[in-house]
C-alpha cells in the first residue's frame, strides 16, 4: 500500500516551477502570471514555459513512449524575412535582413507577452533600419547631390577636399550631419521619384534647424565656426530644392550674411581659403535670386536686400588673393536654378 503510494507521487510532473528567469537567477518566484512581482521590479523579461517545455519526457527514451514522436520532431524553419527590402529603398543589404531574423529569433513564444519586449524589439529594428537609411542617404549626397554645388570644370582639389572636410565635421556636428541627410533625401525625393523620402527629408531639416539651434547656444565665436557656416548654407539650399521650407530661405541667408560679415568682411586680412570665397560667392548669389524671385509671383519673400553687403564682397572678391583657378560662382551652377 506505501509502495503505491509512493509510485504515484512519483508519477505526478510539477508544472508550478516559477519562471525561468527566476529559476535561473535561483530566486523564489511568486508564481504570477504573466509578470512575476520579482521581474516585475527589477525590470527583467518574465519567461514562462510553454507546453511543450512541461511534458512529462521521463519516459520519452522509450520505442513506445507517446512522447517519442514529439520529442523527435525537428523545429520548423524560421522563413526568411523581407522586411528590410521592403521599407529600406535601393538596397537589399544582408546585414540588415540578418539583424531583422535575429531580433524576431529571439521573440518567445508564449500566452503572455510583456509590452516593454515588444516596444524594445521594435526600437531595435527601428534603429538598424535608420542607421541603414542615413547611410544610404549620405552615400547620394557624395556620389550624385555634392557635385551639383559645384560647376563641373571646378579645382579639383577644393572639391575632393571640401567633401572630404563635410564628412569629418558630420561625424561631430549634428546640425550638419541632418542637413546634409535633408539636402540628399529631398534630391531623392526629386530625382528618383521616392515619395517616401519628401517626409524623410522634412524630419531630417526640422533636426538640422533643431540641433543649429543649440550650436548656436554653445559656440562662442560662431563667425570661426565652419560646420555652423556649411549648416547653414545647406538648409538655404534645401529651401531652394526642396518643397516645404522655401519661407525659411530668406532667414537661413540672413544668417549667413551676418557670419561672413563678421568671418570676412570685418577683417583686414581678406580671404584666405577657398572655402571662404565660396561661402561669399553662394551668400551673394542667394541674394540675388531672392531679390529677383519670379516675375510670376505675386508676394515676394520678406528679404531686404543690402547694397553696401553687395559692393563690399565684390570689392573683396576683386582684391582676393586666393588663386581659385577656372570655377567661379561655385554654388550658381544647375542646382540652385532648379528652385
Amino acid at each position: 500500500m506505501m509502495t503505491d503510494k509512493i509510485n504515484t507521487s512519483r508519477r505526478k510532473l510539477r508544472t508550478k516551477t516559477g519562471c525561468f528567469t527566476c529559476r535561473q537567477r535561483r530566486k523564489k518566484c511568486d508564481e504570477k502570471s504573466p509578470i512575476c512581482d520579482l521581474c516585475r521590479s527589477s525590470g527583467r523579461r518574465c519567461i514562462w514555459p510553454s507546453p511543450s517545455d512541461l511534458l512529462d519526457r521521463r519516459y520519452s527514451h522509450h520505442c513506445d513512449s507517446r512522447h517519442q514522436d514529439r520529442s523527435l520532431k525537428e523545429q520548423p524553419p524560421q522563413p526568411e524575412d523581407d522586411v528590410g527590402n521592403s521599407l529600406i529603398p535601393f538596397s537589399s543589404d544582408r546585414p540588415v535582413q540578418r539583424a531583422l531574423s535575429y531580433s524576431l529569433s529571439t521573440t518567445h513564444e508564449t500566452d503572455s507577452v510583456c509590452p516593454l519586449d515588444l516596444s524594445s524589439q521594435a526600437a531595435t529594428v527601428h534603429r538598424v533600419l535608420s542607421n541603414h537609411l542615413e547611410l544610404h542617404i549620405s552615400d547620394h549626397f557624395s556620389d550624385k547631390y555634392f557635385s551639383l554645388l559645384l560647376l563641373p570644370d571646378c579645382y579639383r582639389g577644393f572639391h575632393d577636399g571640401w567633401l572630404t572636410e563635410i564628412k569629418q565635421l558630420m561625424l561631430t556636428h549634428k546640425s550638419l550631419y541632418y542637413s546634409v541627410l535633408a539636402c540628399a533625401a529631398s534630391h531623392i525625393f526629386l530625382t528618383d521619384s521616392v515619395w517616401e523620402m519628401h517626409p524623410i527629408a522634412l524630419s531630417y531639416y526640422a533636426e538640422g534647424v533643431k540641433e543649429l539651434q543649440l550650436l548656436l547656444g554653445k559656440v562662442s565665436q560662431y563667425e570661426n565656426h565652419d560646420a555652423l557656416l556649411m549648416s547653414v548654407m545647406l538648409l538655404y539650399l534645401h529651401g531652394c530644392l526642396g518643397w516645404g521650407t522655401h519661407s525659411d530661405v530668406a532667414q537661413h541667408v540672413n544668417a549667413a550674411t551676418r557670419i561672413v560679415t563678421l568671418r570676412l568682411l570685418n577683417k583686414p586680412v581678406g580671404i584666405q581659403r577657398l572655402f571662404d570665397r565660396l561661402a561669399l560667392e553662394s551668400v551673394i548669389y542667394q541674394q540675388f535670386l531672392l531679390s529677383t524671385g519670379l516675375w510670376s509671383e505675386s508676394s515676394q519673400c520678406d528679404f531686404v536686400f543690402n547694397p553696401d553687403f553687395w559692393d563690399s564682397v565684390e570689392k573683396l572678391l576683386d582684391r582676393g588673393t586666393v588663386v581659385v583657378l577656372s570655377y567661379h560662382h561655385n554654388l550658381t551652377g544647375m542646382l540652385p536654378l532648379r528652385c
